[in-house]
């Protein structure tokens, strides 16, 4: 992600989203959103739509709850669903 500085610091927002109930470890964490933030931007220069932060947290909480459950059928079974990070609006 071009304005994402390589050292940004997620600490607080992983560890949030770690007391959600997620799985994904920091790098991870990071790596995704940083994909996430890249493929938007990419988007965003194709068409000349910018997108706002919450675009990108929302499209962020999607992936990274689709890929816990993929990876892991029990995680939604053994952890309870929190309004934070359940179904979200589309942008």
């Amino acid at each position: 992600m071009r304005h994402l500085a390589p050292d940004h610091d997620f600490g607080r927002s992983h560890r949030l989203l770690r007391s959600m109930g997620s799985g994904l470890g920091y790098d991870e964490y990071r790596a995704l959103w940083a994909d996430i933030g890249n493929r938007m931007d990419q988007e965003a220069d194709r068409t000349g739509r910018e997108f706002s932060m919450r675009d990108l947290g929302a499209e962020f909480l999607r992936t990274a709850r689709a890929g816990e459950r993929a990876s892991c059928p029990a995680w939604r079974a053994e952890t309870r669903q929190l309004p934070l990070y359940g179904e979200l609006p589309a942008p």
